[in-house]
């Protein structure tokens, strides 16, 4: 038997109760979302924050070697130590300063040790002047190929 009023007031805090328990469900449920996010959120700043320190690591050691290749150049660059010594050097070696005096900016420094070397090179001529046609190369062709 069926009692109208009662019944429709059973059936309604069924309904509320059954309510609320979902809006209960949903809300945790997004709290739960919220908080993994968060760690996930967190979890990335600390790995950002590792980046950043590595980051600024590398450009630390990447000055320091920087400025002790400006060092070496500006040494080397006293009158005469270029063509006192160029001429005593392989090839091999004349290009690695060049090289090196080269990428810190000092490309009138790398020009100066590869003419010096030139002067008395022993080695196959095309390396410092002469092209496999004869002609002259162009240091600063001959810089920008090093370089590269």
């Amino acid at each position: 038997m069926r009692i109208p009023f009662v019944s429709d007031t059973l059936y309604r805090r069924k309904l509320r109760r059954e309510l609320i328990n979902a809006a209960h469900h949903d809300y945790y449920r997004a709290l739960n979302e919220n908080e993994a996010l968060h760690a996930e959120l967190r979890a990335l700043r600390e790995q950002s924050t590792q980046v950043l320190k590595a980051g600024a690591d590398m450009m630390a050691e990447n000055t320091a070697i920087t400025q002790a290749a400006l060092d070496l150049a500006n040494a080397f660059a006293k009158s005469g130590s270029a063509f006192d010594i160029a001429p005593s050097l392989t090839c091999f070696e004349v290009d690695a300063l060049a090289r090196l005096f080269a990428a810190v900016g000092r490309t009138d420094l790398a020009r100066k040790w590869l003419e010096d070397h030139a002067t008395e090179d022993t080695e196959a001529a095309y390396l410092h002047g002469i092209d496999d046609d004869g002609k002259p190369i162009d240091l600063d062709d001959y810089l920008v190929t090093l370089a590269a």
